[in-house]
């Protein structure tokens, strides 16, 4: 209420001395915590960053979450997981632009955690696969004898994929081999992701080896039952063999476990009910009213 006052007597003069005071106020506010040693600075950026990791579970992307995070750069520039984090919304709303300038930032900090992790968004939403198998390569060469797992699926999986994608689908078999041999000798085949056989299954249609490519789906069903993919792509290997009585049946149950919700969502190799429908439509509508 004073400046109030003396903005209407020498309105030019209160400007800058109301200019001055915030200039002030920023500057102690960047300059805050130049007391604190460098470990107390990394030890309050980690406090900030997991007060924004808290927020997570409700309110990510939330206003406050972001400040948090900021803080916590702020106080720590090289707090790789703040980093990260930040970046986390910006993937879930689709601003990759965003997202990759986050991530690249935390792969410079700490290459060893989050370099893999990038390969596999660049596999899967970036559809780049040359670099996401650079990147997941490039995570495995810090730990050599070891299989990684970026963002949780085995290394030699996730290159597998990409290799498929590129069309390179004697190299794709092969790394599937390696991770399903690996997972089935230490722990046993129900630990294997079903996805693997279907994807290995998928490659090997495309070599014409339509008889491996069966023996694949039906170990995917044999270790679980209700996925689509499998009854949906086996029943195009059957009907390459020409074995049109089981077609109709598979495509059925591709058609039941999909419109029970067991089908996978935005995943590489998408099915769709109308492939399904369509499948059904050309092989089964005209061989029922045959019958």
């Amino acid at each position: 209420m004073c400046f109030a006052k003396y903005l209407s007597i020498t309105k030019p003069y209160a400007l800058l001395l109301l200019l001055l005071l915030l200039l002030s106020g920023s500057y102690k506010k960047r300059g805050i915590y130049d007391h604190l040693s460098w470990p107390e600075r990394e030890k309050l950026s980690m406090e900030y960053y997991r007060k924004g990791f808290a927020e997570v579970e409700f309110h990510q992307g939330s206003v406050v979450q972001r400040q948090l995070y900021d803080t916590a750069i702020m106080i720590n520039p090289n707090n790789a997981e703040a980093w990260f984090e930040k970046g986390s919304w910006n993937i879930k709303i689709g601003d990759y632009v965003t997202y990759f300038k986050l991530m690249n930032k935390a792969v410079e900090l700490n290459p060893r955690v989050y370099m893999g992790w990038r390969g596999s968004i660049k596999l899967y939403v970036l559809k780049d696969y040359q670099d996401a198998i650079q990147d997941i390569e490039g995570h495995a060469a810090f730990f050599p004898g070891v299989t990684t797992y970026p963002r949780g699926e085995n290394a030699n999986y996730l290159i597998g994929l990409a290799k498929k994608q590129q069309g390179n689908y004697e190299q794709a078999i092969i790394y599937f081999n390696k991770c399903a041999d690996e997972i089935i000798k230490e722990r046993g085949e129900k630990w294997v992701d079903v996805r693997l056989f279907v994807y290995r299954g998928i490659a090997r249609m495309h070599l014409q080896q339509y008889g491996e490519a069966i023996s694949d789906f039906d170990i995917a069903l044999r270790n679980y039952d209700k996925i689509p993919e499998a009854y949906y792509h086996k029943a195009l290997a059957l009907h390459k063999l020409g074995k049109s009585a089981a077609v109709c049946q598979n495509l059925n149950k591709a058609m039941t476990t999909a419109g029970q919700g067991y089908i996978y969502k935005d995943v590489i190799d998408q099915l769709y009910l109308s492939d399904i429908a369509q499948a059904q439509d050309c092989w089964c509508q005209a061989k029922e009213k045959n019958n």
